[in-house]
């Protein structure tokens, strides 16, 4: 039993809505037993999917991956799943899928200048952010990390001490049907 986890499910967005929404109906086509959390749905789920919303404030872009985490926590002590699969920023689960980056990388291009970063650092959205993303990559908080392309690999192992065999990069798949 496979628990997929994203803020927002949304068939028609790209990204990483879209690849949740192919691994999603692939999934339920094999049979897999899945549920899938989220705090906002738009769009058909495939049949044999559960659909399990939880709620967070998701207006707020201090606390909405706060309470996000909250939420998806307390209905995963509840539950039993053999896999948590993360597609969005929460802690613990099983396998991350990091595909936008690392937060840590991005503020250091943003802001070049150390003093800039400190600055930055010390603002509530960026602070919350940065929190996140230090637990997701503390070693007790995963069992794999899936990314997208080297380049994400690459981020996370410049700034976080986790082992490269605990990171595999599987790049995004083309539907050949539709392309």
């Amino acid at each position: 039993k496979i628990a997929l986890v994203m803020k927002d499910y949304d068939i028609n967005k790209s990204g990483a809505e879209r690849y949740l929404a192919g691994i999603v109906s692939e999934m339920a086509k094999e049979g897999v037993s899945v549920d899938l959390i989220a705090a906002r749905f738009k769009g058909r789920i495939p049949d044999g999917v559960v659909k399990r919303p939880v709620k967070a404030l998701m207006k707020s872009s201090i606390l909405k991956p706060i309470t996000f985490n909250w939420a998806v926590q307390r209905l995963l002590k509840k539950l039993h799943y053999d896999i948590v699969y993360g597609l969005t920023q929460i802690y613990p689960q099983d396998v991350y899928r990091a595909g936008g980056g690392v937060e840590h990388s991005w503020y250091k291009i943003k802001y070049p200048r150390w003093w800039m970063r400190i600055i930055n650092y010390i603002r509530p959205r960026i602070a919350v952010r940065l929190y996140m993303e230090n637990q997701i990559f503390k070693s007790s908080n995963f069992r794999m990390i899936i990314t997208n392309s080297l380049f994400c690999k690459y981020q996370i192992l410049a700034n976080y001490k986790i082992l490269p065999e605990n990171i595999t990069v599987i790049y995004n798949g083309v539907d050949k049907t539709r392309f």
